[in-house]
């Protein structure tokens, strides 16, 4: 990231030598956040280490190393910067080496030769050269080409940045997802425990009279029912585990083995400002490249319309002998300069210069409306976080009374002072609430990721992909 930034940065100043009539984006951006946030830098390291759980860090790298979709990326990265060197050799002249033989046979035709022969000449040259070209950039289009061509390497590049960052995010957000379904597993298992104990329990009951058939029917419903949830959990465990893995250029085998928890929401991290995103989210930072590289190439399209100057040069020796290559008697030059001005190119040239024009509006409307999504995605994590805090609190608060009722419904059914219905619902309140507090858990960590990606991510990416 501070790769980029400091690309940015250079690529801006060059690019105002040639052009400083850049549109600035109409999205005014308030100069705070509307929720309340923690102060301080923002999280510029590994963000997800601050969930401080080893197996995560782990699986986020894994994904940051082997996962195949970033090799595309890293080939455009590659392709750009060779279209960055093509686009800025223009501004050199060129230089080249030319060697020459020529062995030439005339026969003159009609002229008279003593014994009716034809009459003819046999020649032969050698020659060397070296050829000088170069064209004068009277009106920046080759420097604006250039610039251009950066501008769409820093945009190649931080798009990479972001596609590592997405990558970070979904890997994280899986692995959650992985370990919130294998919870939901141990939660089937035991509701399915605790509904088979009340089974029994009943069963004891009919033997001593003091249960009915119906009642054993109704425990054996609520077993068959636990049995089928505890298999759907399972085949969702397994899915989110298979998932987790192609994340991670792994063959899905489900093999893939790990502790069974949830950690904690850490502190929310430090914000800064709304205005501080252009400089920190990748994504925005390759929208505003864009936008500086088309502006670049309307300015280049207009230089079009103007005249070109070039100059070519020559110097070599030739001879009718190759041993006189050597010899600077044998010496020749020639310089020539140019100057072109289009005058007719059917309307082409004016054409281009309003396509570039066109595509500077598109791309500004590009980056306005990355901007806003940037700041919207920001806003709507932070607000989520502040109702997801409260609610996750009345949840767990939720399920401990759930778990409390339930064990005096227990009691009480054994003292004969509960219906078998009451009991039964006392366990299913028990076994919702408790999966509604694993939701509510996931639900907080999902939005800690989108925050951390909202506000940029915050890793160095090339470091992280080496």
């Amino acid at each position: 990231m501070k790769k980029l930034l400091i690309m940015a940065a250079l690529l801006t100043s060059c690019h105002t030598m040639t052009n400083e009539d850049v549109p600035e984006p109409r999205i005014l951006l308030e100069p705070e956040w509307s929720a309340e946030t923690a102060s301080g830098e923002v999280q510029r390291d590994q963000w997800w280490q601050t969930f401080e759980n080893e197996a995560l860090s782990a699986v986020v790298l894994e994904a940051l190393r082997s996962n195949p979709s970033l090799k595309e990326s890293a080939a455009r990265i590659a392709a750009a910067a060779a279209e960055a060197r093509i686009a800025g050799a223009d501004l050199l002249p060129t230089l080249g080496a030319n060697g020459s033989y020529l062995r030439n046979k005339n026969i003159f035709v009609g002229l008279p030769v003593p014994g009716g022969n034809v009459l003819e000449s046999l020649t032969t040259s050698y020659g060397v050269s070296l050829d000088l070209a170069w064209e004068a950039d009277l009106w920046g289009r080759i420097a604006a080409q250039g610039s251009a061509a950066e501008n769409q390497l820093l945009a190649t590049e931080a798009e990479y940045c972001a596609a590592l960052q997405s990558l970070a995010a979904q890997t994280a957000k899986a692995w959650f997802a992985w370990q919130a379904a294998s919870l939901r597993v141990a939660t089937a298992e035991r509701s399915m425990e605790s509904f088979s104990d009340a089974r029994n329990m009943i069963r004891r009951r009919i033997d001593t009279a003091r249960a009915t058939a119906f009642e054993f029917r109704l425990a054996e419903t609520s077993v068959a029912s636990a049995q089928s949830v505890l298999t759907a959990r399972r085949e969702i465990e397994a899915r989110s585990l298979r998932q987790l893995e192609l994340l991670l250029g792994r063959h899905p085998t489900g093999d893939l083995a790990g502790p069974t928890m949830l950690p904690d929401n850490p502190p929310p991290p430090p914000t800064g400002v709304p205005g501080q995103l252009v400089s920190r989210r990748p994504d925005l930072i390759a929208a505003e490249a864009r936008l500086l590289a088309a502006d670049d190439n309307l300015y280049a399209a207009r230089a079009n319309l103007y005249p070109r100057l070039t100059l070519s040069g020559s110097a070599g020796r030739i001879s009718d002998k190759g041993s006189d290559l050597l010899d600077p008697d044998f010496s020749v030059w020639s310089l020539a300069a140019g100057l072109t001005q289009p005058i007719f190119q059917g309307g082409r040239l004016r054409a281009a210069v309003d396509l570039s024009d066109a595509r500077v509006q598109f791309a500004l409307a590009s980056f306005e409306s990355a901007l806003l999504n940037a700041v919207g995605e920001v806003e709507i994590a932070l607000v989520s976080e502040a109702y997801l805090a409260q609610l996750q609190q009345e949840q767990d608060l939720a399920r401990d009374l759930a778990r409390q009722a339930n064990q005096l419904a227990e009691e009480r059914y054994s003292a004969g002072r509960l219906d078998v219905l009451e009991l039964l619902e006392a366990e299913r309140r028990a076994i919702t609430n408790e999966n509604a507090s694993i939701d509510v858990h996931l639900r907080r960590l999902e939005t800690r990721v989108d925050l951390h990606l909202a506000l940029g991510g915050g890793f160095d990416w090339q470091e992280t992909a080496q």
